[in-house]
């Protein structure tokens, strides 16, 4: 038999490993609006940033309203906000490319691999397999600030009706049979009203 040399072999493999998790190296992104820079990850054919947005726009919500949380997790945004927020050459995701990133990496255990892992500097209950990093970074209503350590809203561009439109949902493991949030849920139950996550894809 031939054999197969051993850097062939390893770049190989690598590439494999590449490939099963969805992650390949990209540029970060620095927003010429407030120098702030995000870090990127390709995942299939899309290209994510891998932090929540934090850009003041004058409306911002930081959780608590504490500025330590837009921080550390990210700025929350209700529906009409997100639609502008992102920067130049990216833009808020619609409902088709949540879908999408869910079935690349698997329906049933795409939730696990876009959460934050517990060995990540802000941890949560993921692997992290994707690099996507997301946070719990909660949400926000009328009514205050909620779940922060729990779950991740995300709003997507595609509206519902007129009061409402889709998000993109991860959840820690809360219930604990069956545990449901292994999963990316998208969901069209909330107001667009709700302060959300916000993570941009690129144009």
């Amino acid at each position: 038999m031939r054999k197969v040399p051993f850097f062939i072999l390893t770049v190989f493999c690598l590439s494999a490993f590449t490939q099963l998790a969805g992650q390949m190296p990209s540029e970060p992104l620095t927003d010429s609006r407030d120098g702030q820079i995000y870090p990127t990850v390709r995942i299939g054919e899309q290209v994510w940033m891998a932090r929540n947005l934090s850009f003041d726009n004058g409306s911002r919500i930081c959780y608590d309203q504490n500025p330590e949380n837009c921080a550390k997790y990210g700025a929350l945004y209700t529906w009409e906000e997100a639609r502008e927020v992102c920067p130049a050459g990216w833009h808020l995701p619609a409902k088709s490319e949540w879908e999408i990133l869910s079935e690349y990496l698997g329906v049933a255990e795409a939730g696990q691999k876009l959460k934050a892992s517990p060995a990540d500097p802000v941890p949560w209950d993921g692997s992290n397999e994707s690099g996507f990093s997301a946070l719990s970074a909660g949400a926000g209503n009328g009514e205050g600030f909620h779940r922060m350590g729990d779950w991740a809203l995300f709003w997507s561009s595609t509206e519902y009706n007129p009061e409402r439109a889709w998000f993109a949902q991860l959840d820690g493991y809360w219930y604990q049979a069956p545990p449901r949030y292994t999963n990316l849920y998208v969901g069209n139950y909330y107001l667009k009203t709700n302060q959300f996550s916000i993570r941009c894809i690129k144009d």
